[in-house]
């Protein structure tokens, strides 16, 4: 729902397709051989996410969890580890509005595909975890997860990390509307109406912070449809009204990203977690009609 427009940040960019959309990377940075091994390295860590945390590959972090039996220990990427720790911190501080274990609800309107039957025993740790591993249990009862509300938000804020671990001096990462930006220079981000996505209807200056973007439209192309919303309230797990959207600008893009799941659902532009977390809401449009 947000856009990447004119801005006199990047100097060099790149776009690859990754975690469901086209993501682009702008940096600005004077040694354009430093800048494209930053770039390189950013895409390599946006990739290692969705590997890790993406519902469809069989055998990420997530699809072995949601394999797992009741009492299971699982080994997973201490990056996925962080970003279900920051799931469930956002199911107890909203009191459940957001919600990770909807994707029951997901598979039942064919917005994720089925979970499919382990095909062999999954293999067990039976070690101390490792610097870059953790270990999690599965507990009887869980429903099964899907991460879409907050990892790519993560695997930009990811990037962003990368990107200044190698010297970059500025940066834009675009994923799809969820963005985070560095350096001393401003990006111009146009906002899109959540009804009518090819229509803008503001702009802002964006620097050293993220701003994320959900709307309860499905979109055919640009266009929506009739189809029922993927963004679900995670207390009644049923679709939010279409029509309705949320920009919300934080200082991580995890966190706006996950904000804007909130506000959708609550439809409170004045929750009390945009304080709690930094965040400003910057577009909310409000749902013009009750979903069936």
């Amino acid at each position: 729902m947000s856009l990447a427009i004119a801005s006199p940040l990047p100097r060099l960019r790149r776009a690859r397709p990754g975690l469901g959309t086209l993501v682009e990377i702008g940096v600005d940075a004077d040694d354009a051989a430093r800048a494209q091994r930053g770039i390189a390295a950013a895409f390599a860590e946006i990739a290692a996410v969705h590997r890790l945390m993406s519902f469809h590959e069989r055998d990420s972090d997530l699809a072995r969890l949601n394999r797992a039996r009741p009492g299971e220990l699982v080994a997973v990427d201490r990056r996925t580890a962080a970003v279900l720790r920051a799931a469930e911190a956002f199911r107890i501080e909203s009191d459940g509005a957001f919600n990770a274990g909807v994707a029951t609800a997901l598979i039942r309107i064919g917005a994720l595909p089925p979970i499919g039957a382990s095909e062999a025993p999954l293999a067990r740790d039976d070690g101390a975890p490792t610097p870059s591993s953790a270990r999690v249990a599965v507990r009887r009862g869980d429903l099964p997860l899907d991460l879409g509300g907050i990892a790519k938000g993560y695997a930009v804020d990811r990037a962003i990390a990368v990107l200044r671990a190698h010297g970059v001096e500025g940066a834009l990462v675009d994923a799809g509307g969820d963005l985070r930006h560095f350096g001393n220079r401003a990006a111009t981000i146009g906002l899109r109406d959540p009804a009518d996505p090819v229509r803008l209807l503001a702009s802002i200056d964006l620097r050293d912070a993220a701003l994320a973007s959900s709307a309860t439209s499905s979109l055919d192309g640009r266009r929506p449809t009739s189809l029922p919303s993927a963004l679900l309230d995670g207390r009644s797990r049923r679709s939010l009204a279409p029509d309705a959207g949320a920009s919300v600008m934080a200082p991580s893009c995890m966190t706006a990203d996950a904000l804007t799941k909130i506000i959708l659902a609550t439809d409170d532009r004045e929750h009390p977690m945009l304080g709690r977390h930094g965040a400003t809401l910057v577009l909310h449009r409000p749902p013009e009609r009750v979903a069936a």
